[in-house]
Protein backbone atom coordinates (compact mmCIF):
# COMPACT_ATOMS: atom_id res chain seq x y z
CA UNK A 1 0.00 0.00 0.00
CA UNK A 2 1.69 3.52 -1.00
CA UNK A 3 2.16 5.84 1.41
CA UNK A 4 0.81 9.32 1.13
CA UNK A 5 3.72 11.93 0.84
CA UNK A 6 4.39 15.37 0.78
CA UNK A 7 6.97 16.94 -1.60
CA UNK A 8 10.33 17.14 1.77
CA UNK A 9 9.45 13.50 2.87
CA UNK A 10 9.46 12.10 -1.42
CA UNK A 11 12.83 13.42 -0.94
CA UNK A 12 13.72 11.80 1.90
CA UNK A 13 12.02 7.97 0.91
CA UNK A 14 14.33 8.51 -1.92
CA UNK A 15 17.33 8.82 0.45
CA UNK A 16 16.49 6.13 2.10
CA UNK A 17 15.39 3.52 -0.65
CA UNK A 18 19.06 4.74 -2.37
CA UNK A 19 20.96 3.59 0.99
CA UNK A 20 18.68 0.69 1.13
CA UNK A 21 19.82 -0.91 -1.88
CA UNK A 22 23.36 0.65 -1.11
CA UNK A 23 23.52 -1.95 1.49
CA UNK A 24 21.22 -4.93 0.60
CA UNK A 25 23.14 -8.22 0.09
CA UNK A 26 26.28 -7.07 1.80
CA UNK A 27 27.48 -7.52 5.56
CA UNK A 28 26.63 -4.70 8.00
CA UNK A 29 27.74 -4.90 11.46
CA UNK A 30 26.93 -2.87 14.65
CA UNK A 31 30.14 -0.65 15.29
CA UNK A 32 29.29 1.16 18.33
CA UNK A 33 26.79 1.38 21.02
CA UNK A 34 27.06 4.07 23.31
CA UNK A 35 25.28 3.88 26.82
CA UNK A 36 24.79 6.62 29.35
CA UNK A 37 22.13 7.26 32.12
CA UNK A 38 19.82 9.50 31.30
CA UNK A 39 17.57 11.62 34.16
CA UNK A 40 14.28 11.71 33.46
CA UNK A 41 11.64 13.65 35.63
CA UNK A 42 8.02 12.62 35.58
CA UNK A 43 5.35 14.92 34.09
CA UNK A 44 3.35 16.95 36.64
CA UNK A 45 -0.02 15.78 37.44
CA UNK A 46 -2.64 16.85 35.65
CA UNK A 47 -4.84 19.22 37.03
CA UNK A 48 -8.48 19.53 35.94
CA UNK A 49 -8.06 22.02 32.91
CA UNK A 50 -4.55 19.90 31.55
CA UNK A 51 -6.40 16.99 32.05
CA UNK A 52 -9.32 18.39 29.71
CA UNK A 53 -7.04 20.21 27.36
CA UNK A 54 -4.91 16.27 27.10
CA UNK A 55 -7.91 14.47 26.62
CA UNK A 56 -8.84 17.54 23.64
CA UNK A 57 -5.81 17.08 22.09
CA UNK A 58 -5.21 13.45 22.43
CA UNK A 59 -8.03 11.71 22.29
CA UNK A 60 -10.32 14.68 20.54
CA UNK A 61 -12.64 14.23 23.80
CA UNK A 62 -15.34 17.49 24.83
CA UNK A 63 -14.36 18.64 28.20
CA UNK A 64 -17.68 17.21 29.79
CA UNK A 65 -16.54 13.72 28.30
CA UNK A 66 -13.60 14.21 29.82
CA UNK A 67 -15.07 14.94 33.22
CA UNK A 68 -17.56 12.32 32.94
CA UNK A 69 -15.22 9.64 32.63
CA UNK A 70 -12.66 10.88 35.43
CA UNK A 71 -15.91 11.08 37.89
CA UNK A 72 -16.47 7.17 36.79
CA UNK A 73 -13.03 6.20 37.35
CA UNK A 74 -13.08 8.31 40.89
CA UNK A 75 -16.36 6.57 41.98
CA UNK A 76 -15.11 3.01 41.10
CA UNK A 77 -15.15 0.04 38.18
CA UNK A 78 -15.77 -3.15 39.23
CA UNK A 79 -12.48 -5.43 39.04
CA UNK A 80 -14.14 -8.79 40.21
CA UNK A 81 -13.67 -10.80 43.10
CA UNK A 82 -12.32 -7.29 44.57
CA UNK A 83 -15.61 -5.19 43.97
CA UNK A 84 -15.74 -1.27 42.89
CA UNK A 85 -12.37 0.06 43.24
CA UNK A 86 -11.91 3.74 42.52
CA UNK A 87 -8.53 4.22 40.53
CA UNK A 88 -8.13 7.71 40.69
CA UNK A 89 -8.11 9.92 43.61
CA UNK A 90 -10.71 12.95 43.51
CA UNK A 91 -9.72 14.86 40.65
CA UNK A 92 -11.84 18.11 40.50
CA UNK A 93 -8.95 19.59 43.27
CA UNK A 94 -6.40 21.54 41.43
CA UNK A 95 -3.83 20.48 44.67
CA UNK A 96 -0.53 19.11 44.20
CA UNK A 97 -0.12 18.91 47.88
CA UNK A 98 -0.15 15.18 49.21
CA UNK A 99 -0.10 14.18 52.57
CA UNK A 100 2.63 13.12 54.57
CA UNK A 101 1.97 9.92 55.64
CA UNK A 102 1.04 8.94 52.15
CA UNK A 103 4.43 9.77 51.21
CA UNK A 104 6.10 7.88 54.15
CA UNK A 105 4.04 5.45 53.07
CA UNK A 106 5.29 5.54 49.31
CA UNK A 107 8.91 5.74 50.32
CA UNK A 108 8.42 2.49 52.49
CA UNK A 109 6.45 0.44 49.77
CA UNK A 110 9.64 1.95 47.20
CA UNK A 111 12.85 1.10 50.09
CA UNK A 112 11.02 -2.32 50.20
CA UNK A 113 9.64 -3.57 46.90
CA UNK A 114 12.81 -2.30 44.55
CA UNK A 115 16.00 -0.70 44.67
CA UNK A 116 17.42 1.79 47.50
CA UNK A 117 18.29 4.17 44.64
CA UNK A 118 14.88 4.11 43.23
CA UNK A 119 13.56 6.33 46.32
CA UNK A 120 14.07 10.30 46.48
CA UNK A 121 14.01 11.79 49.70
CA UNK A 122 13.63 15.34 48.37
CA UNK A 123 10.84 16.57 47.19
CA UNK A 124 10.14 17.28 43.36
CA UNK A 125 8.29 20.34 41.79
CA UNK A 126 7.70 20.96 38.35
CA UNK A 127 7.77 24.53 37.00
CA UNK A 128 4.25 24.12 36.40
CA UNK A 129 3.40 23.30 39.29
CA UNK A 130 5.47 25.99 41.05
CA UNK A 131 3.11 28.48 38.71
CA UNK A 132 0.18 26.84 39.81
CA UNK A 133 1.40 27.61 43.85
CA UNK A 134 2.30 30.85 42.92
CA UNK A 135 -1.86 31.43 41.21
CA UNK A 136 -3.20 29.99 43.64
CA UNK A 137 -2.21 32.09 46.49
CA UNK A 138 -2.71 35.61 44.80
Amino acid sequence: MPLKTSVSSSANEKKARKVVNNITGKECFLAKIDKRLKKRTPAAPFITSTLQQEAARRLRFPAKKTMMIAQQLYEGVELGPEGSVGLITYMRTDSFRTAPEAQQWARDFIDRNSARTMCLRNRLFTRASNRHRRRTRQ
